[in-house]
């Protein structure tokens, strides 16, 4: 890690820890964020530890089942993640999540698993959740400007057609096939600070699975396992496996 803008971020997740979120969010409300640039780490550290948490993990508790934060963005009442590795392993028993990866996006799954997500956390809660429709998944990237979590964050530049695959093999050997993953909601976020609608991860980490008007999967969205440029406008991910992940949609009735 030689580059000067990962120490940084190092940093401020080391303070975050020592400090607490919620004394970085009750700093926030108390003083506010003047002189904090919007796209800086430290504005989504900011904004990322007013989100709900059950203890340390990400979500919220409904009849003890852990579920997605829901918040309203781009007119859908949808996840402000993807959907997390310690939720996803409430549906799915044989889902092994490492001590210190709940909070990581649940990655590796077919589009059917994610979509038999859903329909049981539908059937769980009595809510009308769903996986968001590709044209859906597809604005709500359009909206966003890049700089996520992608193969560009980890080199700290553009990186050759040569590189890609290189670049991955020498990450899963150090720590595994989804060793570029990170917390969800560690990089910057897609709109508006000072809201409740600050949703992460539309510019990287991990593609989503989305259902088209056919009830078939596609892949939506940049990934950290691929250059920025990878993914064009309205085009399907070419994600590999272990970066497969999804967010899920709240049809609430007015």
């Amino acid at each position: 890690m030689n580059n000067p803008a990962r120490w940084r971020w190092v940093i401020l997740v080391t303070a975050v820890s020592l400090v607490g979120a919620d004394s970085i969010e009750q700093s926030s409300a108390e003083h506010g964020r003047s002189g904090v640039k919007d796209d800086s780490p430290l504005a989504a550290l900011l904004s990322r530890s007013e989100a709900a948490r059950d203890g340390q993990l990400f979500g919220e508790r409904n009849d003890g089942l852990l579920v997605p934060e829901i918040i309203e963005y781009g007119g859908l009442h949808v996840g402000r993640f993807e959907v997390t590795r310690a939720q996803y392993a409430e549906f799915d028993s044989g889902f092994k999540v490492k001590p210190g990866e709940e909070n990581l996006p649940a990655t590796g799954m077919g589009y059917v698993k994610a979509y038999k997500y859903v329909l049981w956390l539908a059937a769980r809660t009595g809510k009308q959740y769903r996986l968001p429709t590709d044209q859906e998944a597809h604005s709500l990237v359009k909206s966003i400007k890049p700089g996520g979590n992608t193969l560009d964050y980890w080199l700290g530049r553009t990186p050759k057609t040569d590189e890609v695959e290189q670049v991955r093999q020498m990450a899963a050997a150090v720590s595994g096939p989804s060793a570029l993953l990170l917390p969800v909601g560690s990089l910057g976020v897609s709109a508006d600070l000072d809201k409740a609608a600050a949703i992460f991860d539309l510019d990287g980490n991990a593609a989503e699975w989305t259902r088209n008007k056919n009830g078939d999967g596609v892949l939506v969205g940049r990934s950290a396992d691929q250059p920025e440029h990878a993914v064009k406008p309205g085009q399907p991910s070419e994600a590999t496996e272990p970066y497969r992940g999804f967010r899920v949609v709240l049809d609430v009735t007015p």
